[in-house]
């Protein structure tokens, strides 16, 4: 399927930010897109989740309750934390060139998180797997932004069909836009305090919001979520619908709409508490943040807020509705198989 999307210059931009030098580790993101609406999702451990396309990869069960940030539905995440603290986000690059190898096997952008959510503990045992599982372009081109309670960091994107991972020394700033690392790190080598003369801009490209990240997070500071958050308010744009904050030792994620200080945190211990062995969801709109309103799991409700969010994206002109249709029904078939469980599955 093709899908007609604007090319991620100044439109759509997203900006992450990861600190591990308090007691935790802190990753924060700018949403910046159209579309506000967005669904949390509590997908407990020993869940059998099948592949929505992939012929090569075989059903798998998951190891690793995870709390997923969702605009496309149910094991369809922008990203998420794991019960063992491990953190994956996602921005767009348009230049993502995922390999073609026919020895790899592949999962949509979106599944490529899930997958490791649900299987991984640490961020090296993604780093292994993506030697091996790559993603394949379904709706958006991302790279990803993996950490994990122990600091442990890696940006892993792939360029010219290769993978690249950037972690310890090849990852001097933990800061994610999109572009890819090396053409990031270039442009910041060209600014006063990074090697060169050139003084940094409001810009909101790329380039200009990865200077301004990387500067904020290399002033002295106290390591604190609230200081990750304020690096993020240097490079919200008017586009930003949320701001998230995952924190690995809490395995929370803390929800703050458009500009608003004020958010709500969500913590995968207590959704496991409440909801043992049940999938669970819930609605965040801008103007009704909820805490404990998570319910069951529902196909039809959640092919609803799945096809509000394409309508809007029409309306923006991003996608068509001939696409539209043919991507919501391929969708409804994926999770209309997820509901039955009367198939062999492997581990």
């Amino acid at each position: 399927m093709v899908v007609a999307l604007s090319l991620f210059t100044c439109l759509y931009p997203c900006t992450i930010v990861v600190d591990s030098s308090g007691t935790q580790v802190n990753l924060g993101k700018n949403l910046d897109w159209p579309v506000p609406d967005i669904t949390l999702f509590y997908i407990p451990a020993d869940e059998y989740i099948r592949p929505m396309e992939s012929t090569e990869l075989q059903p798998w069960k998951s190891r690793f309750a995870c709390l997923t940030v969702n605009q496309f539905g149910c094991y369809l995440p922008l990203g998420g934390i794991n019960e063992q603290g491990l953190i994956i986000e996602s921005t767009a690059y348009s230049l993502s060139n995922y390999p073609m190898s026919a020895q790899l096997m592949t999962l949509n952008e979106f599944e490529w998180i899930q997958y490791h959510l649900s299987l991984c503990s640490t961020t090296e045992e993604v780093i292994q797997s993506a030697k091996h599982i790559a993603p394949v372009k379904w709706f958006i081109a991302l790279h990803y932004m993996v950490t994990d309670a122990s600091g442990h960091t890696a940006f892993i994107e792939w360029i010219n069909g290769e993978l690249q991972v950037y972690t310890y020394e090849k990852l001097p700033y933990s800061v994610q836009v999109n572009n890819s690392y090396s053409n990031s790190l270039k442009y910041l080598g060209f600014h006063k305090g990074f090697g060169g003369d050139r003084q940094e801009t409001l810009g909101c490209e790329s380039p200009e919001r990865f200077v301004r990240a990387v500067r904020c997070l290399s002033e002295p500071h106290n390591g604190s979520a609230e200081y990750v958050f304020n690096c993020l308010l240097k490079v919200k744009q008017p586009d930003t619908q949320w701001t998230f904050m995952y924190q690995s030792v809490e395995k929370s994620i803390a929800c703050y709409p458009e500009r608003n200080s004020s958010g709500v945190t969500y913590f995968i211990r207590n959704l496991a508490s409440l909801f043992p062995g049940k999938i669970v969801m819930l609605p965040l709109y801008q103007d009704q943040l909820h805490s404990d309103n998570f319910q069951s799991y529902s196909l039809q409700q959640d092919f609803q807020h799945v096809q509000h969010v394409f309508d809007q994206l029409i309306q923006s002109g991003d996608i068509d509705p001939v696409t539209m249709e043919d991507y919501l029904e391929r969708w409804y078939d994926f999770q209309n198989k997820n509901l039955t469980k009367d198939i062999n599955y492997e581990n």
